[in-house]
């Protein structure tokens, strides 16, 4: 959660600095147009009018290349993450490989169990995981708190997750299971 709070806090800032704030721009803007509609003809209110426009559309434009920033930044971070937790899905596959070798769990080599544990507490990092184990020490594992919900290793197969943007109005993202 600790990208979370700082891409929030990033995004806080955004709209919290002074100098990048649209409340003066815009308060500049329109008191230009109101000042302007009471004398049409002045040259000096136009040209005023003209340049808090220019500075409000300066603001906006800042304010996009910011939101646009935090925005890559964070699917980065995301399909990073995405990235590394597919490899542990991978690399814990290969362990309950060797684990399925043996029928009970009190035969499977310590340093195997300790990698299979450190591989859970990894992925315990990235997000919540729910874990099920067999007699002989294979595990399968699922995002959230209900392995059925979305399972990502079943036994001795991976099911990769990824990431999609799909650009509607808002925004939405979503990740799918099965695509890497």
């Amino acid at each position: 959660q600790s990208p979370l709070i700082e891409n929030t806090e990033r995004l806080i800032n955004v709209f919290g600095n002074k100098n990048a704030s649209l409340t003066p721009a815009l308060g500049g803007f329109f008191d230009g147009l109101r000042a302007l509609s009471v004398d049409a003809s002045s040259e000096v209110l136009r040209t005023q009018v003209i340049n808090d426009g220019q500075t409000l559309a300066a603001r906006f434009n800042g304010l996009a290349s910011q939101l646009d920033a935090l925005d890559l930044e964070t699917r980065q971070l995301a399909t990073d993450k995405i990235n590394a937790f597919n490899a542990l899905a991978e690399q814990l596959t290969s362990i309950n490989t060797n684990l399925a070798k043996a029928s009970d769990v009190a035969k499977q080599p310590a340093n195997l169990l300790d990698g299979r544990d450190q591989v859970l507490r990894d992925m315990a990092q990235i997000t919540r995981i729910s874990v099920s184990e067999t007699l002989n020490g294979t595990v399968s594992v699922g995002i959230g708190p209900n392995i059925t919900n979305a399972t990502v290793v079943d036994g001795l197969n991976a099911i990769p997750i990824g990431i999609s943007y799909l650009y509607t109005i808002p925004k939405t993202d979503a990740l799918p299971l099965g695509h890497a």
